[in-house]
């Protein structure tokens, strides 16, 4: 009754979840773990070689082309012998995003968490494309405004100079005036 009840409890969660043993077995794997990879049921029940698995998912093209099956998976085997943390993001296949998180367990074997990624990669490439159109338009009005900058400082010394004129003009007025006698 508690292993159907703790069964119930992980297939409920919206991850994917494998443990597996330290000869390299699955113990347990919940129903999204079953589902996101798209596994038969002969490689999703308890059992099942962790080598297999990823001959299956490799054959599919989950990880890209791989020109050797079997020195794929005997690398991919020897890395999950070692029981080291780990974390990546992988593109798959059918184009989702998967993150996998490991953890080795004090027994031996490990524990993976997989998440469906997909829809926040989607929206960091949005993001980017944003902040590049964003760029885009900053540096744009950035030039626009410098042009009127200068165009400014270009009316200002006119202006500078109009103002010196006309100040050079009315002292030479006012000196004019001032030397003419009264009579006139």
């Amino acid at each position: 009754a508690t292993d159907k009840l703790t069964r119930a409890g992980l297939n409920m969660i919206g991850q994917g979840l494998s443990i597996f043993d330290a000869d390299l077995r699955l113990v347990v794997g919940n129903e999204p773990f079953r589902t996101m990879f798209e596994l038969p049921p002969d490689l999703a029940r308890r059992g099942a070689a962790f080598a297999d698995i990823i001959g299956h998912l490799a054959r599919r093209g989950d990880y890209g082309d791989v020109k050797d099956l079997g020195a794929f998976v005997e690398e991919r085997v020897n890395i999950a012998r070692a029981f080291e943390p780990h974390y990546i993001e992988r593109t798959r296949a059918n184009g989702t995003v998967i993150s996998v998180e490991g953890s080795p367990l004090p027994e031996g074997g490990w524990i993976t968490v997989y998440t469906d990624i997909t829809t926040v990669k989607e929206q960091e490439r949005l993001l980017r494309a944003h902040a590049s159109d964003l760029s885009d338009q900053v540096l744009t009005r950035t030039e626009s405004l410098a042009a009127s900058n200068r165009a400014l400082a270009a009316t200002n010394a006119a202006l500078a100079e109009a103002k010196r004129a006309l100040t050079e003009s009315e002292a030479r007025l006012r000196l004019t005036t001032e030397m003419m006698p009264a009579h006139i």
